[in-house]
């Protein structure tokens, strides 16, 4: 090898170049092996709509002809943080209670009409609510709502006293 250097068939800086190519395309590899394999650990989750599971949402202060009318369908919750996703299904002009929000809240309004503080949403809308936010007069529309719900792991203490006016967050 030596001999071979001397005589200019593999430069130093050849070999140093060759080297450091390896290395790299070694390490880009191992790196995509690597990858792949976390890829493989955290896989999506797919919910079956022949696997609907749900359940009557009584809340309190829910007035009684409102009880069964308002129901939710927990579709996943992760396992790190609590955060979890569910649907709700508003029977036509279902109410729900007065609160506050524990957390925050991204919802899609997947059918027909929603209404609360905040105004009307149709469907096709996205809303968000902050953590500490209040939420009132919640109505569904004349036919009924669906929304699609992520929340952050939290609870959503109803507007009774002594929390009907200040916020048990801050």
């Amino acid at each position: 090898m030596a001999a071979m250097l001397h005589r200019g068939l593999y430069s130093l800086g050849v070999i140093t170049c060759i080297a450091t190519v390896s290395i790299r395309c070694y390490y880009r590899l191992c790196r995509s092996e690597q990858e792949k394999e976390k890829k493989g650990q955290r896989e999506g989750t797919q919910i079956q709509a022949s696997e609907e599971k749900w359940e009557a949402l009584i809340a309190p202060g829910m007035r009684k002809e409102d009880e069964g009318n308002v129901r939710a369908w927990k579709l996943y919750t992760e396992a790190e943080n609590g955060r979890f996703a569910l649907k709700l299904r508003f029977e036509p002009n279902a109410r729900f209670p007065n609160h506050w929000h524990g957390s925050a809240e991204w919802c899609f309004v997947a059918k027909g009409e929603f209404r609360d503080n905040y105004g009307t949403k149709k469907a096709g809308d996205f809303f968000f609510n902050e953590k500490a936010s209040p939420h009132r007069e919640l109505q569904a529309g004349v036919k009924g709502c669906e929304l699609w719900v992520v929340k952050d792991k939290g609870t959503n203490p109803p507007m009774l006293p002594p929390y009907e006016h200040k916020c048990p967050f801050g």
